[in-house]
């Protein structure tokens, strides 16, 4: 992937960040360097979705944790929200880690914004209590609790395969 690309993902991921103001108005998303966000997309599996123009309209970017498939982060653009895109996105993710013979996919996410915890419920994600979540699952998840966030607001969330 090159920068010019890493830089069309960012900038979604930017925008989809903007929908999440009125359930956390006192939340301030920062934007990743793009230098994080480059690494992390060379060392994940990444899905992009186009639009009609052939242009990115959302990506999930998902690998290995301890021997678990991890949902890093999917994000579409608000003005393709609601057409099944994050849907093709998921499924494209849990159809990679069923065919790399996971026994589970998992991620963190907001549990009470509709298009966070209740989306992914929709897809067999079920939300477990970290505390007795493996250890580098339980660190993954405190790590991306965003600063000023109430960690039971977060939900860690594990699809069996």
């Amino acid at each position: 992937m090159n920068d010019g690309e890493a830089e069309q993902l960012l900038q979604i991921d930017h925008v989809a960040n903007a929908l999440f103001e009125p359930w956390l108005p006192e939340v301030e998303f920062d934007t990743v360097p793009i230098e994080r966000f480059s690494i992390m997309l060379e060392s994940r599996q990444v899905w992009v979705i186009a639009d009609p123009d052939d242009q990115p309209a959302g990506f999930a970017v998902a690998g290995e944790l301890n021997g678990i498939y991890w949902l890093d982060q999917m994000a579409v653009h608000p003005a393709y929200a609601r057409m099944g895109l994050g849907k093709a996105l998921l499924g494209a993710v849990i159809e990679y880690a069923n065919w790399a013979h996971y026994d589970a996919a998992a991620l963190s996410t907001f549990r009470d914004i509709p298009f966070n915890a209740p989306f992914y419920e929709k897809f067999g994600f079920v939300a477990i209590d970290s505390s007795n979540a493996p250890d580098p699952l339980k660190q993954r998840f405190l790590s991306e609790i965003p600063d000023g966030v109430d960690d039971s607001t977060r939900a860690l969330m594990i699809r069996k395969l």
